[in-house]
């Protein structure tokens, strides 16, 4: 039971003196407690950047019930928020997410605690990742783009938009190495000679001269 607990004191007295009044000195106030369930928010919860977890069930909610409404809040302001009356997590960061929860505790008419606040209790603390990011480009260097042996560079006319970081290219390293690519624009630059381990592939009009 949560409360004020009121401490006293005297001296018993001896042979010589009378015992003492009892005197308060001292009150300790004896607050709630909670515990939290196992696996609030689930046993691996899959959160990434941007993401969030729903609000926690009846189920899952911290034992025994207290005085006050339940309250919740995120110990890690930079990875993650939690509505304080539902427990839902925002993911807003990455990194570690720790949330905790507490008992409000009540007042009287006066504005006096009839019962006091739970310590902030860790409920669960869970990762977050990275979030994951797609990339689609329609025709970046043009509906029927080409590029001939000696040609200069191909600038990319159309580049993708919407992701977050510096646009990166390459080649394909799966494919054949007929041409090179600026890792930060995108230009594509043919080679200085034609492999002749390529030239078969080229239309007759690029291939180079026959050997005699």
């Amino acid at each position: 039971t949560d409360g004020p607990c009121v401490v006293q004191a005297r001296w018993p007295g001896n042979d010589h003196y009378d015992a003492s009044d009892w005197v308060t000195i001292a009150t300790v106030h004896v607050v709630q407690s909670l515990t939290a369930q196992a696996e609030t928010y689930g046993a691996s919860p899959n959160l990434k950047y941007g993401g969030s977890l729903p609000a926690v069930p009846e189920n899952k909610k911290p034992t025994p019930a207290g005085d006050g409404d339940l309250e919740w809040r995120s110990a890690t302001a930079s990875t993650c928020s939690v509505e304080g009356s539902t427990g839902a997590v925002t993911a807003v960061g990455v990194g570690d997410c720790e949330v905790e929860a507490r008992w409000a505790g009540t007042r009287d008419s006066g504005g006096e605690w009839t019962s006091r606040p739970s310590p902030w209790t860790d409920i669960q603390t869970f990762p977050i990742a990275k979030a994951t990011q797609t990339l689609s480009a329609t025709d970046p260097y043009g509906e029927s783009a080409s590029l001939a042996y000696g040609d200069p560079a191909l600038s990319v006319s159309s580049a993708p938009t919407g992701g977050h970081g510096d646009l990166e290219y390459r080649v394909d390293p799966t494919a054949s190495t007929v041409c090179s690519v600026v890792r930060a624009t995108g230009a594509v630059t043919p080679p200085s000679m034609v492999p002749i381990a390529c030239a078969e592939s080229l239309t007759p009009a690029l291939r180079p001269p026959a050997r005699v």
